[in-house]
């Protein structure tokens, strides 16, 4: 605590009393431990000084309402991702409306989605936006193709464009795909767009080509049928 009051000093012009209230509120609200919340505290500070009763109590209760989540959910939510609480209910109302009526993913989707990675929440709505333009307009996504890309590997959403057009352009070119096969592998296996190229891709695909030798169209054929081999 010594350490987050010499680094947020502004902490210390609140009352014991103001600071008491905060830490009740996620208790009760969160079904948080003590551990839980110096977890949370340790992770965003500045939690501290946002309104127990106008900023966290509000926005716990749009996730609960909106997501349908329980306790254990919310404590699992935050705990993952505590900037969550910083976040104005219409700044997250906008997100979800974009995910429900753009994205039609139905609320357990959604709910299933944001729970694998919560990071999702605190992302601008702009960034989603164009993570979502790019798998449609240069990948050539179909709509359905892309709520699996969404609720398969939610983590796509916080690579740059840059990252995933590299991938994207070493798959293509490692196995001779055509941009409809590009499609069919990447709607399969969401997970390889936030693989490392050096460190996973290129080491599998280095050893795929060599047992396939020259046969392009055999490579090919296995990624389609199977890109769990990368």
């Amino acid at each position: 605590m010594r350490k987050i009051a010499n680094k947020y000093e502004h902490v210390l012009r609140f009352t014991s009393e103001n600071l008491q209230h905060k830490v009740q509120v996620l208790r009760e609200n969160l079904n948080l431990t003590d551990k839980d919340i110096c977890t949370i505290v340790e992770k965003h500070p500045t939690i501290l000084t946002l309104s127990a009763d106008k900023n966290i109590a509000p926005t716990i209760l749009f996730l609960a309402q909106t997501l349908d989540l329980g306790k254990e959910d919310l404590r699992k939510l935050i705990r993952k991702e505590p900037t969550i609480l910083s976040l104005n209910t219409a700044t997250l109302q906008s997100k979800m409306n974009f995910f429900r009526d753009d994205l039609q993913l139905t609320p357990l989707e959604l709910r299933k989605t944001l729970l694998k990675f919560p990071i999702l929440l605190t992302l601008s709505l702009q960034k989603i936006k164009n993570v979502v333009g790019f798998l449609r307009n240069e990948v050539g996504l179909t709509d359905s193709q892309v709520q699996r890309v969404i609720c398969g590997n939610p983590q796509v959403f916080a690579l740059q464009y840059e990252n995933l057009k590299g991938k994207l352009v070493f798959l293509q070119e490692s196995f001779s795909l055509t941009n409809e096969q590009l499609q069919t592998v990447v709607a399969r296996m969401p997970t390889l767009l936030t693989c490392s190229v050096e460190e996973n891709l290129q080491p599998k695909v280095d050893y795929l080509l060599e047992g396939f030798g020259s046969d392009d169209d055999a490579s090919c054929g296995a990624i389609l049928c199977l890109p769990c081999l990368l």
